[in-house]
């Protein structure tokens, strides 16, 4: 679905799975598709939630990516207000 385009689609699949299973790779997953849709916070909030599950360096990495990203999306706003 998300190669496809249907990037919400694909999110609402991959944090249903999540939810209900805890599943590190859905959780990620979705976590990276709020990013896709520019929803950092909550792609962040979601992300911290898979690495308090799943401590691993990958799951940090995304989550500093994640945090990058929020903060370039809080510069350029201000830059614009």
């Amino acid at each position: 679905l998300a190669r496809d385009g249907y990037l919400k689609e694909s999110y609402e699949k991959f944090y249903e799975i999540f939810r209900t299973s805890n599943a590190l790779v859905a959780g990620y997953n979705a976590a990276l598709l709020l990013e896709a849709m520019g929803k950092y916070e909550d792609a962040e909030s979601l992300m911290k939630d898979v690495y308090v599950l799943y401590p691993q360096g990958v799951v940090l990495d995304g989550l500093y990516d994640i945090q990058s990203e929020l903060k370039q999306s809080k510069r350029l706003q201000n830059q614009i207000n």
